[in-house]
């Protein structure tokens, strides 16, 4: 969960109270097989990056010397899924047509600076109107599995009662269209776009209203298309709604306390208050789903999250792993814990739960629903960062176009193992993956060749069937994204795509080099060639390591060693006496305002001593 931590951290430090003794939290012995920086090589180990582009040596997947490294070979044959992802507001269009309600979204853009450039979703990839476009798309780069989410207020206009049926429609064409094509729909039903209808009830922060919505909403998709989808999602990357639009306020619903920049919210409470009803409306629809609809049509439902790997600067010390630890809970364990467990990380509990907390608690009948209330793991996986004390250092990895991604695929493999050790080895699909080119922007030129992408994808995916191949249960791989699109608060200045949409025409695709390279590499799959290269990392047999050795899925988290002493910041926070704890508790404001520039992480603790002029992380 993007930046949780901040708030956390600050309400913890504010009751002058560590990240949890008791931390429900694994092995802090861990030896996490490698640090996530890179450099990019080549299966021939020639450098495809470095920070001098002229020095670079690039791949060309049209080259004879085109190769697939053995254990990606060895991973993504059989039912491994390969696939591609989008969303309904970044891709549809379409904002006002066939009977379509408002969402926060449409609302949320057409303000004046809100979205770089004056950008809206009301056009972006014209997909309501050329999906068969994307279908074909799908079809000829030989992905089998097509992500897509559903525009809530294009089914239900009013977020609940009557159906708009040509919205339906166009996601039963959708559907059919692909698998007549031989690919198999993974439906969202929740991207971020809510009903305004339900927004101006309050949104996320009206328990009772939105957890029926939701509950209702879902079944009427369940209904419509659960003959076909065996794959559901209910909430796509929860955390970065709670963060970017109840704590920051730069996406939709746009609330936070910086009156210069919203009308309303509370950038401290609402947050929690968000994230906890949208894990309440989870337990609901997922248990709809198992009661009402999958006796009759079968399926998997889930969560998607969205995670960086904390890595520490130094992982010789002891007390920058805990930091990393509590990090990885606050912004991974807030949302997915409660799915295996039932309840927030012990941790979270400690230092903002309880009777005098913000943190708000769940009932037993909530806590029965949500532990167990998802079939497989999904993750979103881009970037890592790192964490210290004290506040020093730098980026973590090359910078790909935005300014929070940095390259960092052992980031990847690290991130599995932890997912596999805390959870008990769920099947995990990365639902999405990929990076916007440094050098495209709203101009950019199709024809040139998206080489970063490339080796972004080639090393990222083979790390993850490294840790495949070192025991982590993951069943698939679903690219971000298909095409380019809507980026929310950056419009259309960033290009995810590996197909071109010229967005200054009539949103026309152009396949880039990234598409074909990611073409050869499937049809290449399983394929016996002297050009594959070989596994760089060991053995394709090689074990799990005895300290990542998957846990029974009753056992839950291992404990934290009890040899890690609490980190020095949060006792010299609490030490300082209540002028300081209050000043940290005021400053939270101050603190989600700054955005990252470097790549690493600072935690809360360390904004008192931040020297002017350095460079701020968050």
């Amino acid at each position: 969960m993007l930046r949780l931590v901040a708030l956390l951290g600050a309400a913890a430090a504010a009751r002058g109270q560590p990240p949890g003794d008791d931390t429900q939290a694994q092995d802090a012995a861990v030896v996490y097989p490698v640090a996530p920086t890179s450099t990019l090589k080549s299966c021939k180990n020639d450098e495809v990056f470095c920070y001098n582009k002229n020095a670079c040596v690039l791949p060309d997947p049209h080259a004879a010397d085109f190769c697939v490294p053995e254990a990606i070979d060895l991973v993504g044959v059989g039912s491994f899924r390969w696939g591609a992802s989008t969303a309904a507001y970044q891709v549809e269009g379409g904002a006002y047509e066939d009977g379509k309600g408002l969402s926060n979204w449409d609302v949320f853009a057409a303000v004046p600076g809100r979205v770089a450039n004056g950008d809206t979703g009301d056009v972006a990839a014209d997909s309501y109107h050329r999906w068969h476009e994307d279908v074909e798309l799908l079809a000829d780069l030989g992905v089998k599995h097509y992500r897509f989410s559903v525009s809530w207020s294009r089914v239900l206009p009013k977020g609940e009662g009557e159906v708009n049926a040509k919205g339906l429609k166009y996601y039963n064409n959708l559907v059919d269209a692909l698998i007549k094509r031989g690919i198999t729909p993974t439906v969202c039903l929740f991207h971020w776009d809510l009903p305004q209808a339900l927004e101006e009830q309050g949104g996320w922060l009206n328990k009772e209203m939105i957890t029926r919505a939701f509950t209702n909403y879902a079944r009427v998709m369940y209904e419509a298309l659960g003959d076909r989808v065996k794959t559901w999602i209910t909430l796509n990357e929860p955390g970065t709604v709670v963060y970017m639009g109840y704590n920051m306020g730069l996406m939709a619903p746009g609330r936070c306390a910086d009156r210069r920049r919203c009308a309303k919210g509370d950038s401290f409470r609402e947050p929690l208050v968000a994230g906890h009803n949208m894990l309440v409306a989870h337990a609901h629809a997922v248990d709809a789903f198992r009661r009402e609809f999958k006796p009759r049509f079968g399926g998997t439902i889930g969560m998607v999250n969205c995670v960086k790997w904390a890595e520490p600067q130094d992982r010789a010390d002891a007390s920058q792993w805990k930091l990393a630890q509590f990090l990885m809970e606050a912004e991974i364990g807030f949302f997915t814990d409660p799915l295996y467990f039932g309840d927030y990380p012990l941790s979270l509990r400690d230092t903002v739960g309880g009777a005098e907390g913000p943190l708000p608690q769940f009932t037993p009948t909530e806590k029965r629903l949500l532990a167990g209330s998802q079939d497989f793991f999904g993750l979103n996986f881009y970037t890592s960062h790192y964490v210290w004390d004290p506040p020093q250092g730098g980026g973590i990895g090359p910078q790909g176009g935005s300014s929070w991604l940095f390259v960092t695929p052992g980031g990847l493999r690290n991130q599995l193992h932890w997912i596999t050790a805390r959870y008990g080895a769920p099947p995990i699909y990365i639902t999405e993956n990929g990076c916007d080119q440094p050098d495209e922007d709203r101009a950019a030129d199709p024809s040139k060749p998206d080489h970063f992408r490339i080796a972004y994808m080639h090393e990222y995916i083979e790390q993850a069937a490294v840790a495949a191949l070192e025991g982590v249960n993951l069943q698939g791989y679903y690219v971000w994204s298909l095409l380019d699109n809507f980026e929310w608060a950056d419009g259309y200045s960033k290009r995810f795509g590996i197909v071109h949409v010229d967005f200054d025409g009539n949103q026309d695709r152009t396949p880039k080099t990234s598409y074909y390279w990611l073409k050869r590499l499937l049809s290449t799959l399983g394929k016996a060639s002297p050009n594959h290269g070989k596994y760089k990392e060991g053995s394709a047999a090689a074990a799990l390591p005895a300290a990542l050795a998957p846990l029974p899925a009753a056992a839950g988290p291992v404990p934290m060693a009890a040899d890690v002493n609490v980190p020095s910041p949060w006792a010299r926070l609490a030490a300082t006496g209540g002028m300081m704890l209050a000043l940290a508790s005021v400053a939270l404001g101050l603190l989600v305002w700054r955005r990252r520039r470097r790549g690493s992480e600072r935690l809360p603790f360390a904004f008192p001593w931040r020297k002017r002029g350095y460079d701020e992380i968050m």
